[in-house]
Formats: C-alpha cells, sequence, structure tokens
C-alpha cells in the first residue's frame, strides 16, 4: 500500500489517532481514525503478520485527550514494544495474564490481578516486552495532560510528594492490589469494548470515568486533589438545568460528558461530582433511568413494537433493550406490552 496510506505504527498509536485492530492467524486487520483533525477513516488488512498475537487491541479517544484501551491478547512471539510518552496520567488494571514494561531503568511488572498507576511529569520513553504465549487482558485509561488540567487533576503535577509512588526522572510509578469495586468496574470498561449504537461514545466514557474515579481513589491519589465542597444555590440551579436537558434529550441526540459540560461551561469531573452531590447518582445512570422509564412506558400506550422501544431506550439492538427490560423490571417488554392491550 502506499505510504501515505499505512496505518500508525502500534508504538504511536495513542498520540495520533484511535482505532481498533482484530489479530488473525493470517493477518492483522485494523481501522483508525486520524487525531489531526483531517477526518480520514481508513481500514487496513495486513497479510503475514498473524504470528504476532491472536485477540482484539482496541485504542478509542472516549473525549479530547481522554485515551480508552482494552487488550485481549495471546501473544505468538517475544517482541519489544517502544513507547513514546508526553506528560499523562496512566491508569490501568491487569484483570488476566502478565505484563512487564521499562520505563527510565525501572523494570515495572503486572500479574493478574493487579493495578498500575503511571503519571508522566516528562516526554520519556518506556518498552513494553510482548512474551510468547503469555495472555494480556488488559483495560486503561490514559489522560493526556491538556485534559487533567481541564478537569481539576493538573495539580498532581506539581505535588511534592505522592505516598506509595516511586519517584524518577520524569515519571512516578506504583502498583496496587484491586479491591472489589475497582475489579468491577475495570470488567464493565472491558465489556465497553463490544457497545454499540448511538450512544457508544458516550458509555464508554462515563464507563471510563467510573473507572477512573475507583482507580484514583484506589491508590490514594485523590488525597493531593482539593475537596468539593457542597453545592451553593448557583451551582444546583444549574444541576437543574442539566436535568431539565436530560430530560428533554431525543434518543437521536449523540452527546458525551465533554459536550454536556462545555455547554454548561465547566469540566468534565466538576459536572460528574455536582451531579451525583445534587441528584445522588451519575449522569449516564440518569439517562439510562430515563430513557428506560420512556421505552416502557411507550410500550404500555403507545403500541409500539420491541424494536421501536429499544429506540427509544437508546439501545442498539432489540436483544440488548429486551435483556435490560428484564433485568429491570422482572418481565420482557412483550410482555409489558400485553399486559395493556
Amino acid at each position: 500500500m502506499p505510504k501515505s496510506d499505512q496505518p500508525p505504527n502500534a508504538n504511536s498509536l495513542l498520540s495520533v489517532g484511535h482505532g481498533t485492530s482484530r489479530f488473525d492467524k493470517d493477518f492483522i486487520e485494523s481501522e483508525w481514525r486520524s487525531k489531526n483533525g483531517d477526518g480520514c477513516h481508513r481500514v487496513f488488512r495486513e497479510k503475514g503478520r498473524g504470528d504476532v498475537a491472536q485477540g482484539l487491541a482496541i485504542t478509542d479517544e472516549i473525549s479530547p485527550d481522554l485515551f480508552l484501551s482494552i487488550s485481549d491478547l495471546q501473544f505468538r512471539s517475544t517482541s519489544v514494544m517502544e513507547v513514546d510518552l508526553n506528560p499523562s496520567l496512566m491508569i490501568g488494571v491487569l484483570l488476566h495474564g502478565g505484563m512487564h514494561m521499562r520505563i527510565e531503568g525501572r523494570d515495572l511488572r503486572m500479574r493478574a490481578v493487579s493495578q498500575s498507576v503511571t503519571l508522566i511529569n516528562g516526554a520519556t520513553k518506556a518498552q513494553n516486552l510482548l512474551v510468547s504465549g503469555i495472555p494480556m487482558r488488559f483495560v486503561g485509561v490514559m489522560a493526556n495532560q491538556a485534559w487533567l488540567e481541564r478537569n481539576d487533576f493538573g495539580q498532581l503535577f506539581g505535588a511534592v510528594e505522592l505516598p506509595g509512588f516511586e519517584p524518577l526522572q520524569n515519571a512516578r510509578v506504583a502498583n496496587f492490589s484491586v479491591p472489589p469495586a475497582l475489579k468491577e468496574a475495570a470488567i464493565r470498561l472491558m465489556e465497553a469494548g463490544s457497545i454499540d449504537g448511538p450512544f457508544k461514545r458516550l458509555r464508554r466514557e462515563a464507563l471510563a470515568m467510573e473507572f477512573y474515579a475507583e482507580a484514583v481513589s484506589n491508590s490514594g491519589l485523590e488525597k493531593s486533589l482539593v475537596p468539593m465542597h457542597k453545592l451553593s444555590l448557583r451551582q444546583m440551579r444549574k444541576m437543574e438545568d442539566l436535568r431539565a436537558e436530560l430530560d428533554g434529550m431525543s434518543p437521536a441526540v449523540s452527546t458525551s460528558l465533554e459536550k454536556l459540560a462545555k455547554n454548561f461551561g465547566m469540566s468534565v469531573s466538576s459536572l460528574t461530582r455536582q451531579f451525583k452531590a445534587a441528584f445522588g447518582t451519575t449522569v449516564i445512570a440518569y439517562l439510562s433511568e430515563n430513557r428506560m422509564v420512556a421505552a416502557k412506558r411507550a410500550l404500555e400506550t403507545k403500541n409500539v413494537s420491541v424494536a421501536e422501544a429499544a429506540y427509544i431506550g437508546g439501545f442498539s439492538s432489540p436483544e440488548n433493550f429486551s435483556t435490560a427490560f428484564r433485568r429491570r423490571y422482572g418481565i420482557s417488554p412483550s410482555d409489558a406490552a400485553r399486559r395493556t392491550r
């Protein structure tokens, strides 16, 4: 293929774009979108590379400067992958298998189930050792410095000391055990790789934020952040306006926490914390419940089909909707409709 159509090197994927790679015995197929704003969308199928790995790898820029990484791989050969790192906070949980990373001469080894946290203060390099025969089921979120500063995390770069972290020249690193709440958040985020439909980006972002919050709390980083105070009357009114906007949102409207925060003139972290403080639930949970209630009402009063109700509920398929509906109400959507006809 022409040089201009070459897929990005996996070593630099996080810095140039986002996409999905599927590894099979005879090929690597990659779907990639560039980050530089040119709108390009290319699909690559590279033959003769099936000896590298088997499985799935996803890198998704779920909001500006915030990346989701999902890997469920079995490596077929041993190799070293060098990665360029810029100021960022990388948090990951290894759910199965093992990982070996070297950064600034420091060996970092992980065994499932464990959490890694790496705060990069300046430009540096890292090497990932990919070992033949060792599986890797890993989920992580990387926030670049711009995202951290927009969302009240920028103060971490100026922290004199982070308890539990080993200071390196341009990085601070730590490994932690994984409590049940963080493991559950990691599993939900891993399953986000299969999410589809109009709210894919919003759901992935919400699950990533949930995972990030649990991971930050588990690592003790929140002790280095300024705590949030009670909501003022002005903040409460803003949250009520946000709730009203969510109540009137059409299922066809694609949104994200980043867009909502921008519309209301605040950071994503402030919006999520203030909404939870005001109403005791998250934005995504509130929106999902609203959709489900609207779908149930439509089934009972408007004689709509299950497929139409699934669309109203913001689900990508009637099957996913039926599963969630039965879990929520204890009956199938079809049964709910028949009871009122």
